[in-house]
């Protein structure tokens, strides 16, 4: 099963990623400078050993459908 996210990172904005929620360890929410050197809030979903992808849903939505999926 697979969770659909939106990419929020400058190069792949607004392309959709499916993770498997198997996989994720660590949901966070931070600022961060964007390519335009804006405060933007992203949503960082941790994946070991792939890597953090850069979301555009919420913390709580990305649990939200984790917890969904994973019953």
């Amino acid at each position: 099963m697979l969770i659909k996210l939106t990419s929020a990172s400058d190069n792949l904005l607004g392309q959709t990623i499916g993770l498997n929620p198997e996989f994720v360890v660590s949901v966070l929410s931070g600022e961060v400078l964007n390519e335009k050197s804006e405060k933007v809030t992203r949503t960082f979903v941790f994946c070991p050993p792939h890597g953090t992808w850069e979301v555009q849903q919420t913390v709580d939505e990305v649990i939200d459908m984790i917890n969904k999926g994973i019953q």
